[in-house]
């Protein structure tokens, strides 16, 4: 049986030719796989069970949301890759990956807010850390989820997703960069 890694990037393009590889440094990029999103939303499901009593009725609604949001983006990889198919990339426009991963009907601008004004991220980080369940990656993979949602809320000529499907072997990891 053979399984496969994705992971989504933002890409955009680069209308200068000068200076390409500073450009490229430049831009801002993102990487999220797909293990990163399920471990993501287990925690995510783990830190609301802790704390739901002490929620506001808003914030609960919110939180929610944020949950249901990466339950969709971690399903929107399999929805891209059919199984038992070769691995391949995909490319995207903005809309056509929001349809995709159906988070269409979302307000993804309202999801980012409550992020970074609750510091989710950082709780969530938190919470793993005095759970014993210390990350291995230094950066807050919802920091992440909640960057690439705000690049999906650019306008859709402004970027592309892409979503790259890899054979996952047993010993290595693989990585993506992404722009926008």
């Amino acid at each position: 049986k053979q399984w496969y890694q994705r992971r989504v990037a933002i890409t955009a393009g680069i209308d200068e030719a000068h200076n390409l590889i500073e450009t490229i440094n430049e831009i801002h990029s993102i990487t999220i796989h797909e293990k990163d999103c399920v471990t993501t939303h287990r925690k995510l499901n783990l830190y609301l069970r802790k704390v739901k009593a002490k929620l506001k009725p808003i914030n609960l609604l919110h939180c929610k949301q944020v949950i249901h949001c990466v339950s969709k983006l971690a399903a929107s990889f399999k929805k891209i890759q059919v199984p038992g198919s070769p691995p391949k990339t995909h490319l995207f426009t903005i809309g056509d990956f929001q349809t995709k991963a159906d988070l269409g009907d979302m307000k993804l601008f309202d999801l980012v807010k409550y992020i970074r004004e609750s510091h989710l991220a950082q709780k969530i980080q938190g919470y793993e850390e005095k759970s014993g369940d210390v990350t291995i990656h230094a950066r807050s993979v919802l920091a992440e989820i909640s960057s690439l949602l705000r690049c999906l809320t650019n306008a859709d000529t402004a970027g592309r997703v892409l979503v790259v499907c890899e054979a996952e072997s047993s010993s290595s990891s693989s990585s993506s960069s992404s722009s926008s």
